[in-house]
């Protein structure tokens, strides 16, 4: 399989999230490959780190029903766990809940949500929420092309270090 190339991975860039194609169709080849997944993941963790000024990173990880969530969800935790970090996995999550869950109960230090929106069936992305101030804190269009272009080692081996969660919040109080 061909390396993919700094170009390709800068055009997964949706705003603030990164989005492709992540099942094979007639049309199009797959673009989010787990290989994909796990550069940008190890980036981000990296990155995390470096802006954290700490070791232990807790991520928290959800995902829409999209068919290839599962298959995604898998290639990030692999990354996040491989680079140290302490995974929280969520399941089938909402937006707003990954949102939450850098700010209530569980208190990650960011979380990541698998999803598309509004876009087709074959295609799926990736929404990072670091605490605090969400995506702006990472300063657009230079931190995502550094998490995309990072060239880095990715880590062999790593212990199995991932919580299964439900998280949920409350629609209303009454």
């Amino acid at each position: 399989m061909p390396m993919i190339t700094e170009d390709k991975l800068l055009r997964l860039k949706s705003g603030t999230d990164v989005r492709g194609v992540s099942v094979k169709t007639e049309n199009e080849e797959i673009e989010l490959t787990d290989e994909v997944v796990s550069r940008i993941c190890v980036s981000f963790v990296r990155w995390l780190i470096k802006k954290k000024h700490k070791e232990n990173i807790r991520i928290a990880v959800g995902h829409d029903s999209r068919i290839s969530a599962e298959r995604i969800k898998n290639a990030a935790i692999s990354a996040f766990v491989k680079e140290g970090a302490e995974v929280y996995d969520c399941s089938l999550s909402s937006t707003p809940a990954m949102f939450m869950s850098v700010v209530l109960d569980i208190k990650v230090d960011a979380s990541l949500e698998i999803t598309a929106s509004h876009h087709p069936f074959e295609r799926n992305g990736l929404k990072f929420l670091p605490s605090a101030a969400g995506l702006k804190a990472m300063s657009f269009p230079k931190s995502l092309k550094w998490l995309l272009t990072a060239n880095r080692q990715i880590k062999t081996e790593a212990w199995l270090n991932m919580i299964l969660c439900v998280f949920t919040v409350p629609i209303s109080e009454n």
